[in-house]
């Protein structure tokens, strides 16, 4: 029997076809839904970041204007007492809250020569070879807060050569300090930051935890403490400025006990009963009842975004005030 010379094709069964139709479109729908839940999640992730940019910006922008809500306060104050700064004056307010649409403006404003400028002690050494009288003072400083009289010499000293720019020699220069576990050169310029404070040989974590409080570092080279902004809880700066001469106690009892609006001069504080009969032979050159530098610490909130801010005030001789320097950074 021949074979017949037409061979029928091979039928691919209908359901088959039908069963990879549907592959085809499940696999099509499942990468179109992947790339709408990307776009969307991307969508959503830049939504977020825009709008917490926005929130921060205007949160910056509140601080600033507490910046210059403080700027206002302080020149009324000056209008007010001229010659005279203390804390009885408005400025010295605690816990100032204003609110704000969607959110809150606080901040205080402190005395930035109320404490010990550490930029002070960029002095020459003494030709007499005697120690300078700001690294004799910072000393006595650190020994009232319990530090040894051994150490608070040695810190006092290298806080001198970190900020001086002068030809003398010094102990602590580059060399000192790159031969530390984790090496870096000398300051040997002003410290813009106290917390420049901590790289100086000798300040542990503890020490500056406990002597930072009182101090302060404003672009000007001389000790002129106000003795009229001095916080109450702070007697021992007040002791260290007599250079010990003054107990600590009665330093305290000096600081409770003034007037409300602050002593009208310098004489005026020396000769109050507390002190007239302690040594105040240097006292005249570090003390002052007027202040050309202030620190605003603001804090701002909108929308849940929180920022702080921390501007350093210089006055000038027409008592008018620009920001040395500024910084934004974590609600303070």
């Amino acid at each position: 029997m021949n074979a017949s010379p037409y061979i029928r094709p091979h039928r691919v069964r209908p359901r088959r076809q039908q069963g990879i139709a549907l592959l085809s479109i499940m696999l099509i729908l499942t990468l179109m839904t992947l790339i709408v839940a990307e776009v969307t999640f991307a969508y959503r992730n830049q939504l977020r970041r825009t709008t917490g940019r926005h929130q921060l910006e205007q949160a910056r922008w509140y601080a600033l204007s507490a910046e210059e809500l403080a700027v206002r306060v302080l020149k009324q104050s000056f209008d007010d007492d001229d010659g005279v700064i203390h804390l009885g004056q408005y400025w010295a307010t605690e816990g100032m809250v204003f609110p704000v649409e969607d959110g809150t403006i606080a901040g205080e404003i402190l005395d930035a020569q109320g404490c010990f400028n550490l930029n002070a002690m960029n002095v020459s050494d003494n030709t007499d070879g005697s120690t300078p009288l700001e690294v004799d003072i910072f000393a006595y400083l650190l020994e009232e807060l319990e530090i040894s009289a051994s150490e608070a010499m040695s810190i006092s000293w290298a806080t001198r050569d970190w900020v001086y720019n002068g030809e003398d020699y010094t102990q602590y220069g580059d060399d000192h300090y790159m031969s530390r576990p984790v090496p870096h050169l000398a300051g040997q310029t002003a410290m813009r930051d106290i917390s420049e404070w901590r790289a100086v040989a000798g300040v542990s974590q503890g020490i500056a935890l406990r002597v930072m409080p009182y101090l302060c570092a404003t672009p000007s080279n001389r000790l002129q403490v106000n003795v009229n902004t001095i916080p109450a809880d702070q007697p021992e700066l007040l002791s260290a400025l007599y250079e010990g001469d003054l107990p600590i106690d009665q330093a305290r009892r000096a600081l409770e006990q003034r007037p409300a609006n602050g002593w009208d001069t310098v004489d005026e504080f020396l000769n109050s009963s507390l002190l007239a009969n302690y040594n105040a032979s240097n006292m005249r050159s570090l003390v002052t009842v007027n202040s050309s530098y202030f620190e605003l610490r603001a804090n701002s909130e909108f929308a849940g975004t929180r920022t702080g801010l921390n501007s350093l005030l210089r006055r000038n001789d027409d008592n008018q005030l620009s920001v040395v320097r500024r910084k934004f950074g974590a609600f303070l």
